[in-house]
């Protein structure tokens, strides 16, 4: 359980760093946890389609768009706070989210994996 607050919390955690506590981007953030903690309260009831986009999708785009983050320059804060409002919004919308199984969870794996070193590298 631990792992599924941790991705919850950090794309909050850098958004409300980024903006320095700014009083919009808290509540930006909170309504992305919100969001995430409807998401996941669906996940655990038994018979229950699971539905809106995982928040795993969103790390991976946070990464990449830190691997932008030059390209994008002055964008990157409101870029961050819309796609926030914009991943809460899809993990709560009502579709069938693609779920990894198998081979796809290794290719996501390996694909957050190559990401994390580009970063650390410094890309």
């Amino acid at each position: 359980m631990r792992t599924t607050s941790a991705k919850a919390y950090s794309p909050s955690c850098i958004f409300i760093t980024a903006t320095d506590l700014q009083v919009v981007s808290i509540l930006v953030a909170l309504i992305y946890l919100m969001a995430i903690a409807f998401r996941y309260s669906y996940e655990f009831v038994p018979d229950r389609a699971h539905i809106g986009l995982s928040p795993d999708y969103m790390i991976a785009f946070l990464c990449l768009l830190q691997l932008a983050a030059l390209h994008v320059g002055s964008a990157f804060i409101p870029t961050l706070m819309a796609s926030l409002v914009g991943f809460a919004a899809l993990a709560v919308t009502p579709f069938l989210s693609p779920k990894l199984e198998g081979w796809a969870i290794v290719g996501f794996c390996l694909f957050l994996l190559v990401l994390a070193a580009v970063l650390l590298i410094g890309g």
